[in-house]
Formats: structure tokens, sequence, C-alpha cells
């Protein structure tokens, strides 16, 4: 007997903690049952209205990439725009280089190349002198009064 008291009590136990419905639930229970219920029924909205963000966010993303591959392209021509002024920039001092380097080099070769011309030119006039000046007295008495001696 005892073990069949124990089993009413247990069933009775079990059905009590699980309300059924109707007047057993308690205002605040219906209340938050309803707004299960409701909320229940936005879930797909909910659910849809997410989807339409994330592919907007994944369209926004897919420009942002594009404009990213863009403004990566723009980069690497700036770079090779770079590369070529600065190639420019040095083939531009290396002439520069050569240019002065060649001037000094002809100005030292024209001044010898100068030199060499003048020296046989003056062993001429001198060698002209001397013989117009055995010639001509006045000039030979010129000549030894200014400390011009060609012989």
């Amino acid at each position: 007997m005892i073990k069949k008291l124990t089993i009413v009590c247990c069933f009775l136990c079990f059905c009590s903690s699980y309300p059924q419905q109707g007047s057993t639930l308690s205002a605040y229970d219906r209340k938050v049952m309803v707004e299960i219920k409701d909320t229940q029924k936005q879930i797909p909205a909910m659910m849809q209205e997410i989807n339409q963000r994330l592919t907007r966010l994944e369209t926004r993303g897919h420009g942002s990439e594009k404009r990213l591959d863009g403004l990566d392209n723009r980069i690497g021509d700036l770079k090779s725009d770079t590369n070529k002024q600065s190639d420019n920039q040095f083939n531009l001092t290396i002439i520069q280089i050569t240019s002065i380097f060649g001037l000094i080099d002809f100005e030292v070769w024209d001044r010898k190349h100068a030199n060499i011309q003048i020296a046989s030119a003056t062993k001429k006039i001198k060698s002209i002198l001397d013989q117009f000046a055995m010639k001509n007295n006045n000039l030979k008495e010129i000549t030894n009064a200014s400390d011009l001696r060609f012989t």
C-alpha cells in the first residue's frame, strides 16, 4: 500500500508541475506565452531582413574590393612612373657629368693644341722678322733697343 500511495503522490506532483491549458496558468505566465508566440511569428520576418542586410553588405564588400583593386592599380602605376622618372633623372645626371668632363677635357686639349700652334706661328714670325731685320737696319736697331733678339 505504501508503494501505491507513493506512486499516486508522485503522479499528483508531476501533474501539478506541468500546467494544463486553461485556468491553471497565472496572468503573468499567459502574458509571457503570448509574447513568445508573437516573437515566434516575427522570427521569419527578422531572418529575411537579416538575409537582405547580409546581401547588401556582401554587395558593398564587392564594390569596396573593386575600389581597392583600382587603388592598387593606381599605386602600381605611380610606382612605375616614379621608377621611370628616377631612371630619367639618373640618365640626365650621367649626361651632365659626362658633358662637364668632356668640356674640361676639350678645354685642356684645345689649350695644348693652341699653344703648339702659337709656338709654331711665333717661330715663323721670328724667322721672318729676323730675315727682314738683316735687310733693314732700322728694324735691327729697334729690335736691339727693345731687347727683342731673334738671332
